[in-house]
This record gives structure tokens, sequence and C-alpha cells, in this order.
């Protein structure tokens, strides 16, 4: 088996889901394991379990729009509140509050 930290790049481990991990993790394992170079020409084993498990994950995982956040196909994303007072005087004004 090969181990999470070798197949997941810190990209990958920062913007997926768990789900998704474990999606990318399962298919490029078995994908790994079915290479055969004379089928798969001159494209290596690891660039053939790379676009094997990103498609996987691609079709039951998509990323929202409006929040950049990946989830699965068909569930709804809520999108975060916008926050009140931006830039640098609501910044200012959030710590004054706060010490107070």
């Amino acid at each position: 088996m090969i181990e999470q930290k070798q197949v997941l790049s810190h990209t990958l481990r920062d913007v997926l889901p768990e789900a998704a991990q474990q999606l990318y993790i399962k298919v490029y394992e078995q994908s790994w394991d079915q290479y055969d170079p004379q089928r798969d020409g001159p494209t290596t084993r690891e660039a053939v379990a790379s676009r094997d498990a990103w498609n996987a994950v691609t079709r039951e995982f998509v990323q929202d729009d409006a929040t950049h956040k990946w989830h699965r196909k068909g569930e709804t994303v809520t999108a975060p509140v916008a926050q009140k007072n931006r830039g640098a005087m609501g910044l200012l004004k959030g710590i004054f509050k706060r010490s107070m």
C-alpha cells in the first residue's frame, strides 16, 4: 500500500475534503497496481495513477465557484456570510471592541 503522504500533494491535502482524499488514494493505488507499460505507452506509472485518481475525484466532486471549496456533486454549499467592516478600519474596530 502506498502511504498517503506520497500520493497526495500538500495542495490536495489542503483543498480536498477527506472523502475526496480517500477516493483519490484508493483509485491511485488501484491504477498503480494495474499499470501496464505496454498498454499505457510512454506515460509513467505515476502520471497514469495521478490522472486516473484525479478523474475519479472530478466525477464525484466539484469545486464551488463562490466558496472555492470542494464538495460532492449534488450537495449544496452555502456561501460564507460577508464580513462587516472589511478592510483595515474594520479590523481595527474588531480588535478595539475585543479589548474593551
